[in-house]
């Protein structure tokens, strides 16, 4: 995304973990899950969208809501979504 060499790399994951996980809670938290989400996020919320489901996200808290309430099979479909995003 960057472009950044390994050493440099390196450095920044070594300012934003502890003992190689980042904490909950800890200052970086929200640009790390911005990052992670950029480039796949906004196809997933415009396929919720068509579906009648409205995405909401702060830092990783991820919500999904609608007006109506959906069949099973609607929302194992959204479900998916969205753990296919996480997974990416």
């Amino acid at each position: 995304l960057f472009n950044m060499s390994s050493e440099v790399a390196d450095v920044l994951t070594s300012l934003v973990t502890y003992r190689d996980e980042v904490p909950q809670g800890w200052s970086p938290s929200s640009y790390l899950a911005n990052l992670a989400l950029w480039d796949v996020e906004p196809a997933v919320v415009m396929a919720l969208r068509a579906q009648g489901w409205r995405y909401t996200r702060w830092v990783d808290d991820i919500t999904l809501s609608r007006a109506t309430p959906p069949r099973l099979a609607e929302q194992t479909a959204a479900f998916d979504l969205v753990f296919g995003m996480l997974r990416k």
